[in-house]
């Protein structure tokens, strides 16, 4: 049977988003904080390649709105534009599986760690430089850095190979915001609404550590136009989000 989903039948066809994460932290009893970050983001398929469909990430604007000084939210800024041009190859099923352009990210990062080192030290930024340096020394750990829901996840959300309607299944999904990588087992179903393709994803809360855990991809014509995934655990909320703005 046809995927509910597919990929763009032609090359070079973009897609623009907007891609948003919003954190908001209630371990403090009086006072609850918010962290926002969103990304102007151009989706690109060039074609396809060995059994694979390649695509082009890049990303024109970054912006944080959190309780930090503007140094602070400067070095996030700067240290995130590291991907801001990445090029993968992706699965039918829409799950990226081979970075093209590591080679050149891993030159990129060695070149921004030595700029944002010269003007910040402490045990934060060392911890900070480690987390980006073990990612992006290994594939696979980048991999899944970028399949996350925070960065393309929600784009590349392995859904497009379903092709049964009105029925659960379930895949494994792992959470670094709020779970600290704890896999979460989603469940996962699918239904017509008029012109439109929806996909539902959600945990069973009694099952996992979390309060809440749900989600809803959109699609129209085999575009996604919005996609949302929320968590709830302990003190803290998450809310990822991702629209089609062209």
């Amino acid at each position: 049977m046809k995927p509910l989903i597919n990929h763009p039948q032609k090359g070079n066809t973009s897609f623009f988003y907007r891609i948003e994460t919003i954190r908001i932290d209630r371990s403090m009893p009086k006072k609850a904080y918010e962290k926002i970050w969103i990304r102007d983001v151009e989706i690109i398929y060039t074609g396809k390649e060995h059994g694979l469909y390649r695509y082009h990430l890049l990303c024109s604007n970054i912006n944080f709105r959190a309780d930090l000084s503007v140094p602070g939210i400067t070095f996030l800024r700067r240290a995130a534009y590291l991907f801001d041009e990445i090029k993968i190859s992706v699965t039918q099923n829409g799950e990226i599986i081979k970075i093209n352009n590591l080679a050149v990210l891993q030159k990129r990062w060695a070149c921004i760690q030595q700029e944002l080192a010269g003007d910040n030290k402490g045990a934060a930024v060392d911890s900070f430089f480690y987390s980006i340096s073990n990612s992006i020394a290994d594939e696979g750990k980048l991999i899944e850095f970028l399949s996350g829901y925070k960065m393309y996840g929600l784009y590349f959300n392995g859904l497009w190979g379903n092709n049964i309607l009105n029925k659960i299944y379930k895949r494994q999904k792992v959470d670094y915001d709020l779970l600290q990588g704890k896999f979460i087992e989603e469940n996962c179903s699918a239904k017509l609404l008029g012109t439109e393709t929806v996909f539902s994803v959600m945990a069973d809360v009694e099952k996992e550590t979390v309060k809440q855990y749900e989600g809803q991809f959109i699609y129209n014509a085999e575009r996604l136009t919005e996609g949302i995934v929320e968590i709830e655990h302990e003190n803290d909320q998450i809310k990822y989000s991702i629209l089609w703005v062209g």
